[in-house]
């Protein structure tokens, strides 16, 4: 077994004969790199007999004075023990850089009421996120359909099968797609230099992670859809998802958007209304308003507004019938219920229908 100032030698020998750098360049430039340069242990111990003690008290001794005086990392410190012949080394390399169990890092925005429903739409991502071969799913909806909402709640669920973390990106603000890479940065607290542009930045620093990144509002920055995939890769918001798809095999995306990206490796999914219950119950009003997510988001907006709301039999069906009107958007059902302090859910209905006109429930 080679000492570890001959590999050492051998990796200075093999640097020099590469970039043509004096050895004594490559020697300080690895000094800084250890961490100090000049007079330290390491420097004796690489640069000057090169003797490395056999007596395992010896080896470790040294190892500890190196690891105390900055001048070895951990993967410093299994080499050095490895060409010195320590047996024990998983011992004392745990004893000297203990793994320290950190939270999973995630951003996600703090929901301010509770989430209501969607039981089987998050069953369903879940299982998509956890397939090898799906990477990116685009959560497709219009607007007020509660996408950004599923989106976290789904992440929020899957933090702790992401080593690297749950990011989300908000894309509103963005007026334009040049200003993705940026976001995407700010939001990985990732600091960009001048020497690389922002998206291949990025691109460095997510190809050795496993994250799940949501990157929520994207369709504003679309110009189009329905241009071939090399035009399309010409925006800048496109480029970057398709880069990371490319080079991150470890990162995955859920996006959400009122129209797909229409990139390959893309999975779509439509988010619809909530939960109503079928013609046949409602009709004879055989079901309980807790049991369909539709009219449940209503009476708990209801409730937040008007302590003590509690819907009747006549309340309950022009409830149901303000959740059809609206298709079971999640928003315009918020936005009805908040009218409960002025008006009985029945004038509420009859509000709704008058500015959009009659609604079929066929």
């Amino acid at each position: 077994t080679k000492r570890f100032a001959e590999l050492l030698q051998e990796g200075i020998t093999a640097i020099a004969s590469r970039t043509s750098k004096p050895k004594s360049v490559i020697r300080d430039e690895l000094g800084y790199a250890i961490g100090r340069k000049g007079g330290s242990s390491i420097e004796y111990w690489g640069y000057g007999d090169g003797h490395i003690p056999k007596q395992h008290s010896e080896v470790e001794a040294l190892a500890r004075t190196l690891v105390d005086e900055g001048d070895l990392d951990q993967a410093w410190l299994r080499a050095f023990l490895e060409s010195a012949g320590y047996t024990d080394s998983a011992v004392i390399v745990t004893e000297l850089f203990p793994v320290r169990s950190e939270p999973w890092r995630n951003n996600l925005p703090l929901p301010p009421t509770p989430f209501v429903g969607r039981d089987a739409e998050l069953a369903d991502l879940a299982r998509m996120i956890a397939d090898p071969d799906c990477r990116l799913i685009t959560l497709i909806g219009p607007g007020g359909s509660g996408k950004t909402r599923l989106a976290t709640e789904a992440a929020g669920k899957l933090i702790s099968a992401f080593a690297d973390g749950v990011i989300f990106v908000g894309l509103a603000p963005l007026s334009s797609a040049e200003g993705v890479a940026q976001a995407v940065a700010a939001a990985l607290h990732l600091t960009l230099d001048g020497n690389l542009t922002p998206p291949a930045q990025v691109l460095r620093y997510v190809r050795q992670q496993a994250l799940l990144l949501v990157l929520d509002n994207f369709e504003h920055l679309l110009t189009s859809t329905n241009r071939p995939e090399p035009e399309l890769n010409h925006n800048p918001a496109i480029a970057l998802v398709t880069g990371i798809l490319d080079q991150a095999p470890d990162a995955k995306m859920l996006v959400t958007s009122r129209e797909r990206l229409n990139i390959r490796g893309e999975w779509v999914y439509d988010v619809d209304g909530l939960e109503m219950p079928t013609e046949e119950a409602a009709a004879s009003m055989q079901y309980s308003v807790d049991a369909y997510s539709a009219p449940t988001l209503f009476v708990q907006t209801a409730r937040r507004l008007q302590a003590g709301f509690a819907p009747t039999v006549v309340d309950r069906a022009a409830i149901l019938r303000i959740c059809r009107i609206v298709g079971g958007m999640p928003l315009a059902i918020e936005l009805a219920a908040a009218w409960v302090r002025v008006l009985s859910c029945n004038e509420i209905a009859e509000e709704i229908e008058e500015s959009l006109g009659p609604v079929s429930y066929t």
